[in-house]
């Protein structure tokens, strides 16, 4: 399922120049705002590009951000992409799990776990 993340003052942005740095991207987007800090992720193996997180002050910098992208970043030299990041609040919500739930223990099922009825599988 794709979503967009709702407007916040932080940004992910991916299709940076490979080499970007946290200098680079403060000096390349601070020209939009004040940037709060920035963060470049690991790339995995066989990408050649770079992504980043970028907390601009307000949100209204980041909105400015994300609705002119292609003119922001049309000096890098590469097509780059920024919208806004998520906040990671329901990071893992509606994966996996299940073991423990409706199961009520001694603890009222507080502690969750893995229940089994007497000697059955």
């Amino acid at each position: 399922m794709s979503y967009d993340a709702a407007p916040s003052d932080n940004l992910y942005m991916k299709g940076l120049p490979a080499g970007t740095n946290e200098e680079s991207l403060k000096a390349i987007f601070g020209v939009y705002g004040t940037v709060v800090s920035t963060k470049v992720l690991p790339s995995p193996a066989g990408v050649s590009d770079a992504a980043a997180l970028v907390r601009m002050s307000s949100v209204s910098e980041a909105q400015y951000l994300v609705e002119n992208a292609v003119h922001v970043a049309s000096g890098l030299g590469t097509p780059v992409q920024i919208k806004f990041a998520s906040s990671g609040q329901n990071k893992g919500a509606g994966k996996g799990g299940g073991f423990g739930k409706g199961c009520k223990g001694k603890d009222g099922g507080k502690k969750g776990g893995f229940c089994m009825g007497k000697g059955k599988w």
